[in-house]
């Protein structure tokens, strides 16, 4: 009549699995969201950067277009908060003024839509790429 108390090694085996599985599960938790973070990190540093040069971009855009007549393609490279960035302006479509209802002259296609993209060259494994639409006139 003497009943042994305690657990069985069984007991205490499937106790250990749990008790490991469980630290396993929040170590891989804890590091995808620390990879997550970086990746945010470094997305909005992209962006704040991207958005800051977008003024820059604007002006050497104008400078280089005001220089040549007719271009279809520019690009260039800024650098802004130590993160280079490389441009290119393509030509989407060119129009002409908006006209009075009274108005019988055809206006020249003056206007110019030009479609902006910006791709970081820090970081060649993870290229970004951001663009943007910008209207100029000749």
């Amino acid at each position: 009549m003497n009943r042994a108390r305690g657990f069985t090694l069984i007991e205490i085996l499937i106790a250990a699995i749990i008790l490991f599985s469980s630290i396993a599960v929040v170590g891989e938790l804890f590091s995808a969201s620390s990879l997550s973070s970086k990746k945010v990190i470094n997305s909005s540093h992209f962006y704040q950067t991207v958005y800051s040069s977008i003024p820059q971009i604007k002006d050497e855009l104008r400078t280089k277009l005001n220089k040549k007549a007719k271009v279809d393609f520019v690009e260039g490279q800024v650098t802004t908060n130590a993160l280079p960035l490389n441009w290119h302006a393509e030509l989407v479509e060119r129009f002409e003024p908006p006209r009075d209802f009274d108005d019988t002259y055809e206006q020249p296609k003056r206007y110019c839509v030009y479609k902006v993209s910006i791709v970081s060259v820090k970081n060649v494994s993870v290229a970004r790429q951001f663009s943007f639409n910008m209207v100029v006139w000749e």
